[in-house]
């Protein structure tokens, strides 16, 4: 396993090239501060890449990424000690394979960096929380009033007919709301509308 650790810290870069030595036998490690400083075609020979992720180098990750969909091995933990919420949503939309902020325990660094390799992902609790409170407010700021309740309606199991009786509407608008609905929540039916809005 080739291995690149990118960061500006030479502490993280000396630590994590050394955890890796010592625990997963790479071909090969290399450290860089800059990405910039590595080609494309150099780039292409890595099979794990970590990196220290903040808001200056966010391109680095969509640079991997991109990267990434022709080299579908590539595995890729990026680890961000600010806990940034708008970081870690842009990792997970990039499908970045694992997403961590400070790792004070160094067995729970191994077991993580394993999973990457065996091509799990993994991304801490608490991040993937607010990622989907994040999701959950900015849907909810997608519907219009009406929207709103008629999502309320359909989630009481009331059919179209029902809908356009308790909101004095027709059923054909009913339908045309529910459609706006699936489509703005990215969801496939109503089933998926009433446990949506159970969670």
């Amino acid at each position: 396993m080739n291995t690149l650790i990118i960061s500006k810290s030479f502490m993280i870069k000396e630590s994590v090239s050394k955890l890796f030595i010592e625990n997963f036998n790479p071909k090969y490690v290399n450290q860089v501060s800059d990405l910039n400083d590595i080609s494309d075609e150099e780039l292409s020979k890595y099979d794990f890449i970590f990196i220290n992720i903040d808001d200056n180098n966010i391109n680095d990750l969509k640079r991997i990424n991109l990267l990434r969909k022709n080299q579908e091995s590539l595995k890729i933990l990026a680890i961000d000690f600010y806990k940034k919420e708008s970081l870690f949503i842009e990792a997970v939309r990039l499908g970045i394979g694992a997403y961590i902020s400070n790792i004070d325990d160094k067995e729970e660094f191994i077991y993580i960096v394993r999973k990457v390799i065996e091509g799990k992902k993994f991304y801490e609790g608490d991040l993937m929380h607010k990622a989907l409170t994040h999701k959950l407010n900015r849907a909810n700021t997608l519907l219009t009033n009406r929207e709103e309740e008629v999502i309320k309606e359909v989630a009481k199991g009331f059919n179209n007919y029902k809908i356009s009786e308790n909101l004095s509407i027709t059923e054909y608008t009913v339908k045309k709301h529910i459609s706006s609905i699936l489509q703005k929540l990215g969801l496939k039916n109503r089933q998926e509308i009433i446990l949506y809005m159970q969670k």
